[in-house]
């Protein structure tokens, strides 16, 4: 890699600074429910309840119900893939 190449950011990067200007309504960021947090992340409703007890996602308990914000789901799986 080059000196240009360098000055010029990555695709992830890109992804990143779109995902964090764009101003999404919060009732539009966020995903009510283990079943529909599985939907969205292509898992099973267990897997997201086991990951809510251990804290290995960003979701948080309001009352009975699950809850997670999109954009921290992504920030979540961009860090690790960083």
């Amino acid at each position: 890699m080059n000196e240009y190449d360098q000055s010029f950011p990555t695709r992830c990067q890109m992804e990143r600074t779109r995902i964090e200007r764009r101003q999404e309504p919060l009732a539009d960021d966020l995903i009510w429910g283990a079943e529909a947090i599985a939907a969205y992340l292509g898992l099973k409703p267990t897997a997201i309840f086991y990951a809510a007890r251990k804290g290995t996602l960003p979701i948080k308990r309001v009352g009975e119900k699950l809850v997670a914000s999109k954009v921290a789901l992504r920030r979540h799986f961009q860090q690790q893939e960083d």
